[in-house]
Order: structure tokens, then C-alpha cells, then sequence
């Protein structure tokens, strides 16, 4: 580390070089520090879209998921998530090792988008803006009942 040959990302966790780290090193980061960790959420749909893929910005927190009963403290720029049953829902034979395909879409849409443009919004404005989450599905009047897709208080 003197002599500059490893930059450390997170404790225990380094890479070989000095500038800024590519989106794949960081998710690789966090998976080994929170390790048995796999990616979830916007990450493992981000790593599934491949390298080179629009729609999933290169910045923003690396979603990491853990088993439901171990605690990680998440380093800046990681968000961990805890989840039940995390070596039967992850295929750890991939690099990154990430939640299956149809678990992480699924878990993406329990967050309530019911649409294609909400889940839109969602991927590619809220999340990646650090915007704070918007209720959902909010009931409200106007000539009729309506539901709004997102409401932000502020």
C-alpha cells in the first residue's frame, strides 16, 4: 500500500490500481465485504444487463444482499439488504455473484411500481438521484377517486 500497488475500496477489500474504480470493481467490492453476499435490487439487474448496457447509471449505491440473520455494517456507497433463504434465491457461480434473475425482478417490483413508466421512474430517477422514496399507489380525489403513482410530500 506504500508503494501504491493497492488502493483499498472498503476494509479488507483493495484494488490494483489508483483511480477511480469501474462499476463492476465496486459491486465486486461490496459483495466481498459483506461476503457470503450476493447483489440484489438495481444492482443484479444492472449485472445482468451486461457491461456497456443504458438505462442503469454507473453511479449510485451497490445493493448487496445478506442472509436475514447475519448484521453487515455497509461501507459508504453500499446499501445491504437482508434476506431469508439468500443460498437458495443467489447463483454464486457468477462474478459477481448476484440474486437469481426472477428474484431480483421481483423484489424490484414489491416496491410498488405498477407500471412500465413507474418502474421507470423508479430505476432511473428516484433511485439513482438518491431521491427519498415516494408513496405509492396513494388514493386521492379529483372528479372521482384516482391514484397517483408516486407522491413526495416535499
Amino acid at each position: 500500500m506504500r508503494r501504491r500497488d493497492l488502493t483499498p475500496i472498503h476494509p479488507g477489500v483493495y484494488v490494483d490500481h489508483t483511480g477511480p474504480p469501474s462499476w463492476l470493481q465496486r459491486a465486486w467490492a461490496a459483495v466481498l465485504h459483506g461476503w457470503p453476499a450476493a447483489l440484489c435490487a438495481e444492482s443484479a439487474l444492472r449485472a445482468w444487463d451486461g457491461p456497456g448496457r443504458r438505462g442503469h447509471p454507473d453511479a449510485g449505491a451497490i445493493h448487496i444482499a445478506v442472509d436475514r440473520n447475519r448484521h453487515v455494517v455497509p461501507p459508504p456507497g453500499v446499501v445491504v439488504h437482508r434476506l431469508a433463504d439468500l443460498e437458495g434465491k443467489s447463483q454464486w457461480h457468477l462474478g459477481p455473484p448476484r440474486l437469481r434473475i426472477e428474484e431480483a425482478v421481483v423484489d424490484d417490483l414489491a416496491q410498488g411500481s405498477n407500471s412500465v413508466l413507474e418502474h421507470g421512474y423508479l430505476r432511473l430517477v428516484e433511485r439513482p438521484h438518491g431521491l427519498p422514496r415516494g408513496r405509492r399507489q396513494v388514493a386521492a380525489r379529483s372528479r372521482g377517486r384516482i391514484y397517483r403513482d408516486v407522491l413526495h410530500e416535499e
